[in-house]
């Protein structure tokens, strides 16, 4: 028993629907891959702030002592009472 081919209309027709899909396929990838993507470089962004942050504030406390603490370039005061009057008599 032969199996029926497909006829020139129907290769064609099948090759409209198939690109078809592989365009809203590739549409859908691309949007996914996108919001992804976006969440990876959000993570990615607040873990270098953490980094960032947790660095600055260690190099606070040991500054601090020294009567030199920065934050981000702004100068800043000690909470320490004891402290803050020896970096005040420093700077007099």
């Amino acid at each position: 028993m032969r199996t029926q081919a497909l006829s020139t209309d129907q290769a064609k027709n099948l090759a409209i629907v198939l690109v078809v899909g592989v365009i809203v396929l590739g549409a859908l990838i691309g949007w996914i891959v996108g919001r992804l993507l976006a969440r990876l470089v959000v993570i990615v962004v607040a873990a270098v702030l953490v980094v960032v942050l947790f660095t600055q504030r260690g190099a606070i406390q040991s500054a601090a002592r020294r009567c030199e603490a920065t934050f981000f370039g702004v100068h800043l005061t000690p909470s320490d009472p004891t402290l803050k009057q020896r970096c005040q008599q420093l700077t007099r």
